[in-house]
């Protein structure tokens, strides 16, 4: 049986606490996040380990140790990653101009509202 390396990688959100003065909840999230982007050692941070993302395969390499050489292996494509890949050829035949139902404007402007924030 071949050996393989693997690299394994988890998200832990980090986040901060921060009050800001603003007239509505949606001011409020914009200077929140303005102020963090400004200066973002200026608070402290706290990892979130109850919204950890999921566990995710990122290198891989023939042997028994990782980073041994330049041959790092192609990984397989994640449900993540095919996911967002039709949804991504999905907003693109509608942007070029394809009919598309309201559903999928809706779709493209939370897609790009999710691709903004990552």
């Amino acid at each position: 049986m071949k050996q393989y390396s693997t690299e394994v990688t988890w998200l832990v959100p980090e986040y901060v606490t921060l009050t800001v003065k603003a007239e509505t909840p949606q001011e409020a999230m914009e200077k929140a996040l303005a102020e963090v982007a400004l200066d973002p050692d200026r608070f402290p941070r706290k990892l979130d380990y109850d919204t950890c993302g999921p566990d995710a395969v990122t290198g891989l390499w023939k042997g028994p140790e990782a980073y041994a050489d330049a041959r790092e292996l192609d990984l397989p494509r994640t449900p993540t990653q095919t996911l967002e890949a039709a949804i991504a050829a999905v907003v693109q035949e509608a942007r070029a101009g394809a009919a598309a139902p309201p559903e999928i404007h809706a779709l493209i402007e939370a897609f790009d509202a999710w691709r903004e924030a990552r």
